[in-house]
Formats: C-alpha cells, sequence, structure tokens
C-alpha cells in the first residue's frame, strides 16, 4: 500500500482514508508527505472547510480511495475555500513525520491535540519532548490551564494541529 500512498501524496489527491471496519467513519483529505510508517494528512469536513492536520500511522489504514462522487463534489467547494497554510512537501520523506510534526509544533509554540492508545486525547502546548515522552501542558474544552502531562511517544497514536477542538481551545484562552 505504501507505494500507493507516495503516489497519492506526489498527485496531491484528495482521498478518503479508512482506518476501521466502520465504512462510515473516514477521514477526508490531501496526504501532505508519507513514510513507510506515517501520513501527514490535511484533513476537510463534509462542507469543504479544512479540519487541520493529523499525522496517523499507515498500520491501522484499511482501505483508501479516490475520485469518488462524494470527493468529485467536494473539490468543488475546497477550490474556493483552501487555505493558504500548507506544510512543505517532501521535507520529511526520510524522517519520522510525528517527531519533526511534535517539534514544529513545540518551536512555533501551536495547540496540538494528541490521541494515545485507548482513546485518550489531550490537547495543549509541548514543554519539553525527547525520543521516549511529550511533556504537554494540558488544557481541558474550556480553555482552563489542566495541568502538566507526561506521555510516552510510543503511545500516540494520532496528533493534530488547527482542527475544530484546537481552534476553540484557543479561542476561550485568547477571550481571558
Amino acid at each position: 500500500m505504501i507505494e500507493e500512498i507516495k503516489k497519492i501524496c506526489q498527485n496531491n489527491v484528495l482521498v478518503e482514508i479508512y482506518n476501521n471496519a466502520d465504512e462510515d467513519s473516514f477521514f477526508v483529505g490531501r496526504i501532505i508527505t508519507c513514510t513507510d510508517d506515517e501520513i501527514l494528512i490535511k484533513s476537510y469536513g463534509p462542507n469543504g472547510k479544512c479540519l487541520g492536520y493529523q499525522v496517523m500511522s499507515i498500520n491501522p489504514i484499511t482501505q483508501i480511495c479516490y475520485d469518488t462522487v462524494y470527493l468529485k463534489g467536494l473539490s468543488k467547494v475546497l477550490e474556493t475555500n483552501e487555505t493558504k497554510h500548507d506544510f512543505p512537501r517532501g521535507y520529511w520523506n526520510d524522517l519520522d513525520i510525528l517527531d519533526v510534526f511534535l517539534d514544529i509544533c513545540k518551536k512555533n509554540k501551536l495547540m496540538i491535540g494528541l490521541e494515545c492508545l485507548y482513546g485518550r486525547k489531550r490537547n495543549g502546548f509541548i514543554i519539553s519532548l525527547n525520543d521516549d515522552i511529550v511533556k504537554l501542558e494540558a488544557y481541558d474544552s474550556t480553555g482552563n490551564y489542566d495541568g502538566t502531562c507526561i506521555l510516552l511517544r510510543e503511545d500516540i497514536k494520532m496528533a493534530e494541529i488547527e482542527g475544530d477542538e484546537q481552534r476553540d481551545i484557543m479561542q476561550f484562552i485568547n477571550s481571558k
């Protein structure tokens, strides 16, 4: 599947990505970059709104679809609703995407959502990171400081920025 993912990434194709048995639950977006293990996807909602960027493992992906009727309709909305901010393609070809993504988030003080094994999700700012852990200044959904979390790097199954959840938290923080 990795060779097909590389082609999709190079051609900037809008795709549906399924990562479980539920065919009603999927990501829609463009694969920004990939390695043999991970992808960075810029995802979109059904109205064409950018839902942020997610880093995810390739392992749980069960299927990738493109050129579907749904995607053709959505692509018409994206043409007028495309955001300007994009991560450079090709920059992470031979690196660990999640490590680079986390480093960029730390350096730029970006609000990040980290989903760990067993479905636990934390939002916050990265205080520090190394090969084993990510130390996060956590915030709850209403923008209140919620302590410091130390997460095992190997337990992070997805990371996202600029999603609705992170935007809402930032609005709460900035309004205080």
